[in-house]
């Protein structure tokens, strides 16, 4: 029985096809799974968590492993002072004894604490590993080598 598609919509219908499995295959190898989206979830809907400025992010989860790797502004790479007057503009350029600067980095601490409490909440995860977050760097017009 010959097919009711033209040689165009059959073309077409392949094309589509290949690219939909491409993107399925792609998205396998690049590490992306549904269990990242719960978990960025789970970090986001939580009060604390989404009223302070900077958003922990799980970037890459092994199920196997139980590893979350998360992204953070803290980092011996980028001094801390850095990364608080980025949060907190009215505290750029202040140097790091000073109380008010101090105290916001102890708060960026306990939130990162926090983050990682949740993410070891959950049954599967067993490992919190914190990746300096270069592109929210970057995105606040600062280098980070």
């Amino acid at each position: 029985m010959p097919s009711r598609l033209d040689r165009g919509t059959r073309i077409y219908a392949t094309v589509l096809a290949v690219l939909v499995l491409v993107i399925v295959i792609g998205y396998r190898f690049a590490g992306y799974s549904p269990r990242l989206d719960e978990l960025n979830e789970l970090l986001a809907s939580d009060p604390e968590l989404a009223n302070y400025p900077y958003r922990f992010r799980v970037i890459e989860f092994d199920a196997d492993k139980g590893r979350a790797v998360v992204t953070s502004p803290r980092s011996p790479l980028v001094p801390a002072t850095r990364a608080i007057g980025i949060l907190f503009p009215k505290l750029a350029g202040r140097p790091a004894d000073d109380p008010e600067v101090q105290a916001a980095q102890k708060d960026l601490a306990r939130h990162q604490a926090r983050a990682r409490k949740l993410l070891l909440q959950q049954p599967d995860v067993k490992e919190v590993i914190w990746q300096l977050d270069r592109q929210w760097y970057q995105s606040h017009g600062v280098p980070i080598m």
